[in-house]
């Protein structure tokens, strides 16, 4: 179940704000790209690089920008980008409006995605979608979920195991199933089969091993088997849920106790389709989580929510984005395309959503 119509409309109408600016406007890309080297740290076992776009990605997410009339740059990487502002490279561009859209996030470790939007901050420059602090504290994945769970939001049992000091705040019960993810990580990586199992000795040494590993706290989830969803969502005059897509693996989107390690998605060997599963009621009871937990982390412009679903119909959030990956092949474009849009209306929308809260469009 899409969006209400009102809210479609709305979204056009950021579509057409945002063409209406392009020709005076330098859109400038930030973004890692894989090229075969990783550009500072990485794991030896899941590499940073399912993070970034491939060669032809970046070809499509600028030919879209372009195709709405924008001036494109790109920039490989934040070092990149901020040495041709120092050097005077985007003034002399000679657009009336500099805007940038980041996705790097050179290196490992916490806070690695916010090093753009807070330099941009600092610079007066305009940057699309949540703020270096939203950006950080949304890859906290223990802090969203004390976040959520204190403003009653549901999310799944999450429980924090240091490298140092083992559980941190509590642990959960013998025999509980669990799975492990690395805090400060996103697109799976750090997440294999042995982070899947019951809490006992035996997986705590599976934490310490992985914490050693990735060089940072694990987190710990209830395991729910199920369903696997993401909900887009776009600023209007809130931040407003587009859709529920669900996740499919080999065509079906009852993934029981299937999960997305790190493999499947780096080799995208999975897909998304409609939750016609879900009832009326229970998609839009979906949306209006993944709205309220938007408005309480603070995310602006574009952002994604994800949740599994129980057998009983119950949605558990397990992760947030403030930057969903923006390609023709993810979620946010698929709700876009089911609705009859465009990939190039859905980077359009984006830019107006920001555009509009900014003032100039």
């Amino acid at each position: 179940m899409p969006a209400p119509a009102e809210i479609w409309r709305n979204v056009r109408h950021l579509i057409d704000s945002a063409q209406a600016v392009a020709g005076g406007t330098s859109l400038i890309m930030v973004a890692n790209v894989k090229t075969g080297d990783v550009d500072g740290s990485d794991y030896a076992e899941t590499s940073v690089s399912s993070e970034y776009y491939s060669s032809s990605e970046l070809t499509e997410m600028m030919a879209g920008f372009r195709k709405n009339g924008f001036f494109v740059t790109y920039y490989g990487g934040e070092l990149d980008f901020i040495r041709a502002d120092i050097e005077g490279q985007l003034e002399r561009q000679g657009r009336w409006l500099q805007i940038v859209y980041n996705t790097a996030q050179s290196g490992i470790g916490a806070g690695r995605k916010a090093l753009v939007p807070a330099y941009c901050a600092r610079r007066g420059i305009h940057v699309c979608n949540s703020d270096a602090y939203v950006v950080s504290l949304v890859r906290h994945k223990f802090h969203v979920h004390c976040i959520l769970q204190r403003a009653g939001l549901p999310t799944t049992d999450t429980w924090s195991f240091h490298p140092q000091f083992g559980w941190v705040g509590g642990a959960p019960k013998s025999g509980e199933k669990l799975i492990a993810k690395a805090t400060f990580e996103s697109s799976s990586i750090g997440l294999t089969p042995e982070c899947v199992g019951v809490q006992s000795k035996e997986f705590e040494e599976v934490l310490k091993k992985k914490c050693s590993e990735y060089q940072q706290p694990f987190v710990a989830q209830r395991f729910i088997s199920g369903f696997e969803v993401e909900v887009p969502l776009i600023e209007l005059d809130r931040m407003r849920a587009l859709d529920v897509v669900s996740i499919t693996l080999g065509g079906t989107s009852n993934l029981l106790d299937q999960v997305l390690y790190y493999d499947i998605v780096d080799s995208q060997s999975y897909d998304f389709g409609h939750s016609d599963y879900l009832t009326t009621s229970q998609r839009s009871r979906i949306m209006s989580i993944a709205e309220e937990v938007a408005t309480v982390l603070g995310i602006r412009g574009i952002g994604r929510v994800d949740f599994r679903i129980d057998t009983a119909g119950c949605p558990h959030v397990t992760d947030v984005s403030t930057s969903p990956h923006l390609v023709e092949h993810g979620s946010v474009s698929r709700a876009f395309e089911w609705t009859g849009l465009s990939h190039a209306d859905m980077l359009a929308a984006m830019v107006g959503a920001n555009a509009k809260r900014w003032g100039i469009a």
